[in-house]
């Protein structure tokens, strides 16, 4: 399999998404593309759940090493996510429910007298997600997120938006998000 490696400050991500068959253009699923000693594949998957997205991306196997939600800890890493994920948006392919992709982010339950929105995030290796940009481990939310704006909350009168997502509305930058339909598939991290 031929593998190319993400420069700084070029795309060097895979140059086709197509293949052609007796004149008809198919969907092939971008391989995995190299960015600082891991690997990362965009998975299409429409209206996916996070936890049905957490268990497929943990199936994912490359070249022996198993695969889970990508996590973002630097400003060059989730450029280069941003700039995969703009990748897949701009060639053919399957019909898409919305613009964001889920990535390995998770809030947990605060015990705090104001746990919602921002209390209890972090990654699936463990680390800690700050509430707000600006904060020390890197973080990338987009303006007034995260918000639990989801309007249905769950049986317990929670709202529900307690998963990291990227590229809402097409911008790039975290969201925190629990409705499916904006949700078109997500970012699997190997190694």
């Amino acid at each position: 399999r031929a593998i190319r490696s993400w420069v700084p400050g070029a795309m060097g991500l895979p140059a086709g998404l197509l293949t052609s068959h007796a004149g008809a253009t198919d969907f092939t699923p971008p391989a995995p593309v190299q960015f600082d000693g891991r690997f990362y594949q965009v998975v299409i998957a429409n209206k996916i759940s996070w936890e049905a997205a957490k268990a497929a991306a943990e199936q994912r196997t490359f070249e022996g090493v198993q695969g889970h939600l990508a996590t973002i800890g630097s400003p060059e890493e989730d450029m280069f996510l941003q700039q995969l994920r703009q990748q897949v948006l701009s060639k053919p392919h399957p019909s898409l429910s919305g613009t964001e992709l889920w990535v390995g982010g998770f809030q947990v339950p605060c015990a705090t007298t104001t746990p919602e929105p921002a209390c209890g995030w972090m990654w699936l290796n463990g680390e800690s997600i700050a509430p707000t940009n600006g904060s020390s481990p890197y973080t990338n939310w987009l303006n007034g997120e995260p918000n639990n704006q989801k309007r249905t909350p769950d049986a317990m009168n929670r709202a529900t938006e307690d998963f990291l997502a990227i590229g809402h509305k097409n911008q790039f930058g975290w969201n925190d998000e629990g409705a499916l339909p904006n949700v078109w598939g997500y970012i699997v991290e190997y190694g």
